[in-house]
């Protein structure tokens, strides 16, 4: 506790421009919100190794035709593997937004409004199937946790955002608002 002798106890020393001061809401809020974004990253790596759709089997009268889909690293190894690739570079964008969000001191807005869009785009892409042809394949129970995932992960960055602005709109008292200059 307490600083410089110059200072007040209690109060340290000045930080950086721009840096919340230890202990402020924002620095607690990051951590708490980084518990659940390094597990969110882990868990992401992990089920793009798993099987991301069912096996489609058509019969026109005698002949039976069998598309099988694999991994996401599998489709993306195929000729039409386009929608694969995408799929992996938002993947790889979203997990190194969630490490670098666990590891800050206190993430700013922008990444946590990134990570709710990049869930956004993931999320779009395992709905809608690109590239996997007619009849479309259903979801694994994999694609269907990785799915649930994102979202979560979407709705917690949202939150997180949230969280952010309150505790930056409650730590500068004498910054006049949006509603103050309205009126």
């Amino acid at each position: 506790m307490g600083g410089p002798p110059h200072l007040a106890p209690g109060f340290g020393a000045p930080g950086p421009v721009g840096t919340a001061p230890p202990g402020s809401a924002g620095e607690r809020a990051a951590a708490r919100f980084g518990r659940f974004y390094a597990p969110a990253a882990l868990a992401l790596v992990a089920l793009s190794f798993c099987p991301m759709f069912d096996d489609v089997v058509e019969h026109e009268g005698a002949v039976t035709t069998r598309a099988t889909y694999g991994t996401l690293w599998d489709m993306a190894s195929t000729p039409g593997g386009g929608p694969a690739w995408l799929g992996i570079m938002l993947m790889f964008g979203l997990v190194g937004l969630l490490i670098a969000a666990t590891l800050r001191a206190r993430p700013g807005r922008a990444a946590s409004v990134t990570i709710a869009c990049l869930s956004a785009l993931i999320t779009l892409m395992l709905a809608t199937k690109p590239g996997t042809g007619d009849p479309t394949p259903s979801l694994t129970p994999y694609a269907s946790a990785g799915l649930a995932l994102v979202v979560a992960i979407g709705l917690l960055a949202i939150v997180h955002t949230i969280v952010l602005s309150v505790a930056r709109t409650g730590t500068q008292p004498n910054r006049p608002s949006f509603w103050s200059i309205q009126q």
